[in-house]
């Protein structure tokens, strides 16, 4: 979180306050945790609309941890599993399959 708020803070606002990067250092980890944690429970709760919702949480964390600047690289990993995200709704992804290769009508 200090090393996004150091990198993506507006040259414009000038230099972030004591009180800003304290609160990033400070709630970043805990931002991070609560995240995580959220996106794999909705996950795993019964229903197709909570996975969809899940599969949303998910999506959003890894666009958040592709943000993040060097020198952590830690961007390929989201890209990487953001791509596996395909195989968590395989009735979609088959229906989704089935009208991508059918003619048009």
């Amino acid at each position: 979180t200090a090393s996004l708020l150091a990198q993506m803070w507006p040259q414009a606002w000038g230099e972030p306050s004591d009180f800003v990067a304290r609160l990033a250092v400070g709630i970043g980890p805990w931002m991070t945790i609560g995240g995580e944690c959220a996106a794999g429970v909705v996950l795993a709760m019964p229903g197709k609309v909570w996975r969809l919702m899940g599969l949303a949480c998910v999506l959003m964390l890894h666009l958040g941890i592709s943000y993040t600047p060097f020198p952590n690289g830690i961007a390929n990993f989201s890209y990487t599993s953001a791509t596996r995200y395909y195989f968590l709704l395989p009735e979609a992804t088959c229906e989704a399959l089935a009208e991508l290769m059918s003619a048009p009508r």
